[in-house]
């Protein structure tokens, strides 16, 4: 089985990735937060610096666009393919309402007329224009009704393709409640194309019993799980726990790696105490920890308090989920 880092807007940027990979080198492939596709066919700057090849070298990292235009979409491929990209991923699972109040991410589901227009155009445009680039979705089971995906299997079944992420949740649940496993492993034999499961992993066990159970899948994507455990898929393919040492490794170079390229220490601050939101769920007396990450308001005393955390607090002995 395959493993592939979801991509999760505010940290795992291009910084983010690079550090990991170097530390925990067992992913498969990672893909980057959303590109917007605006009409005005531009990029941010944040979006260029993510994507750039230099900034991604010996990584596996797949793109994400996020639009629901046709027009749109073809032209930020046609720019990410003269980067020397060869697939592309559609967004049509981000739930934030700042996306689906515009009708992109998962609300483009609930307009299925539309989405195969958008599908028709886009795959004539990419078949003209750069007939070698591939083109992956991610979804998520609808928008209100899990049952949903049948229709949107069958939909993304009239198009090439190449592989469908479905996180394993409604629009309408966001990130709440148990993923719908079952329905996943029910419309694993409705799809030409393969599957790929993504919803709350958090344990090597969680893996295991979802590999054997979807033996006709062809990869799981882990989010949340390996924010909190970057050593998750190592784990996973039966190799070492992750060790505290390692941890705070991890932990001091992306902590100075983000010094040296962030404007400034504000969003420096902001990023680790988010990180550190996940991380926390590693140790014994997460409250303990949590209080400590928020109260530092430097990033002198930032560095203080995770020294103090590495040095005296413990994994739990059962790693609770999210």
């Amino acid at each position: 089985m395959k493993y592939y880092f979801a991509p999760m807007e505010g940290i795992t940027g291009y910084i983010y990735r690079n550090v990991h990979h170097r530390h925990f080198p067992e992913i498969d492939r990672y893909y980057m937060p959303f590109i917007s596709a605006h009409v005005s066919h531009s990029m941010k700057h944040k979006e260029k610096e993510d994507i750039r090849p230099a900034n991604n070298a010996g990584l596996f990292a797949v793109p994400q666009v996020l639009t629901k235009s046709a027009e749109d979409f073809t032209w930020t491929v046609r720019e990410l393919h003269d980067l020397g990209y060869r697939e592309v991923n559609l967004n049509l699972g981000c739930p934030s309402p700042t996306v689906t109040t515009k009708g992109r991410g998962a609300a483009f589901l609930g307009r299925t007329e539309e989405l195969r227009e958008f599908f028709s155009q886009s795959f004539e445009l990419i078949g003209k224009d750069t007939p070698d680039m591939i083109i992956s979705v991610k979804t998520r089971l609808g928008t209100e009704d899990p049952d949903e995906i049948y229709e949107l299997v069958r939909l993304y079944n009239e198009f090439p393709i190449c592989e469908v992420i479905i996180h394993a949740r409604t629009l309408r649940e966001m990130y709440d409640g148990e993923a719908h496993a079952d329905v996943f492993a029910s419309v694993l034999p409705e799809s030409v194309h393969p599957l790929v499961y993504n919803g709350s992993i958090y344990q090597p066990e969680e893996a295991s019993r979802l590999e054997e159970r979807f033996k006709g899948a062809s990869a799981m994507m882990i989010g949340r799980g390996l924010l909190r455990n970057p050593a998750l898929v190592r784990e996973i393919k039966g190799g070492k726990r992750l060790q505290m040492a390692e941890l705070a490794s991890f932990h001091n170079e992306l902590f100075e790696a983000y010094r040296e390229v962030l404007p400034g220490p504000k969003p420096v601050l902001a990023r680790m105490k988010e990180l550190w939101w996940y991380m926390s769920m590693l140790f014994e007396d997460r409250e303990w920890v949590l209080k400590k990450v928020r109260r530092a308001k430097t990033l002198t005393d930032m560095e203080i308090v995770s020294e103090r955390i590495f040095a005296e607090q413990q994994f739990a002995d059962v790693r609770g989920n999210v």
